[in-house]
């Protein structure tokens, strides 16, 4: 199993750099130096778009990526402001607690890495 960790890029940086920033940010935990971009596996970029208010129209752009590494529990300290809560779950108990309405609203990103995972992409 593995870990889902987001975050956003800042102006002018590139998506993979987030991942370094990000993870320590959010959950931290250091990516080791010897991990480089080749060892991530580009699964695909989409938008979104929501329009928030009468004068507001936010637009993300998603760029997904898979590292497969081994950490545990005991590696992770989260950021109370920034996380929730940390478990480790395989991509049938993602699914469901999706259902249960567990995640943030954004989600859409959660049936492209099921098929990933699941290798059904």
């Amino acid at each position: 199993m593995g870990f889902i960790c987001s975050g956003a890029c800042k102006f002018g940086g590139g998506a993979l750099s987030a991942v370094y920033t990000e993870t320590m940010e959010e959950i931290g935990f250091q990516i080791p130096m010897n991990i480089k971009a080749r060892d991530f596996k580009y699964v695909t970029s989409f938008r979104d778009q929501r329009k928030l208010s009468d004068t507001f129209i936010e637009n993300q752009f998603y760029d997904l990526f898979v590292l497969n590494l081994t950490i545990s529990l005991p590696e992770i300290n989260i950021q109370l402001d920034e996380v929730q809560a940390v478990d480790f779950k395989n991509p049938f108990e993602i699914k469901e607690m999706v259902k249960k309405g567990l995640f943030h609203p954004r989600v859409q990103w959660v049936d492209i890495i099921y098929k990933f995972l699941t290798n059904r992409f």
